[in-house]
């Protein structure tokens, strides 16, 4: 019955793997900051929102954003939530089946110059983009719901190069 775990409920604790349960919808600002022994994380479909700092220093985002989890690719995606990335691309496209954009994931990239997001992106976490100075493009989906605070503040984003699509339904505080 847990929907929700709540802010900094397991920062810098020794807490090594987690399966986070079906039905939870939100994961709290630093819900798991600072757990530098947390390696193994699995994240439902049911996640709707990650807020930012939830996963900030943990073994698994800094293995991942280091290059030493093994892994390929610049995004690390769980259960269709995109909760970090390590590329220095100028044009980036979020891959098919992430659903949901963490918190703070891309801020303060100044390598981005354009975003590309995929059919079935539902939620643009709170300052997902936010001081990405060169950021001056997206091409947003319409299947997007909702844009978290500060999503997009602090870019190079003109009223003239956002269109809005009909889905969205929340449009956070200096969205852009």
């Amino acid at each position: 019955g847990i929907k929700e775990i709540g802010q900094f409920s397991f920062a810098r604790s020794s807490v090594a793997a987690i399966s986070i349960p079906e039905n939870v919808e939100k994961i709290g600002y630093g819900a798991f900051y600072h757990c530098d022994y947390l390696e193994d994380v699995s994240i439902p479909d049911t996640v709707q929102v990650v807020e930012p700092k939830a996963f900030d220093y943990t073994g698994w985002v800094e293995r991942f954003l280091n290059g030493t989890d093994g892994s390929t690719g610049d995004f690390l995606i769980s259960g269709g939530v995109l909760v970090a990335y390590r590329g220095v691309d100028n044009q980036v496209m979020i891959p098919e089946g992430v659903r949901v954009i963490a918190g703070e994931v891309f801020r303060n990239n100044n390598e981005i110059k354009s975003v590309v997001f995929p059919s079935g992106l539902v939620t643009i976490g709170e300052g997902a983009f936010e001081g990405c100075q060169n950021l001056e493009r997206i091409q947003l989906s319409d299947t997007v719901e909702n844009i978290k605070d500060r999503a997009f503040f602090g870019t190079a984003l003109t009223k003239a190069k956002v269109i809005l699509p009909m889905a969205v339904r929340s449009l956070g505080m200096l969205a852009f």
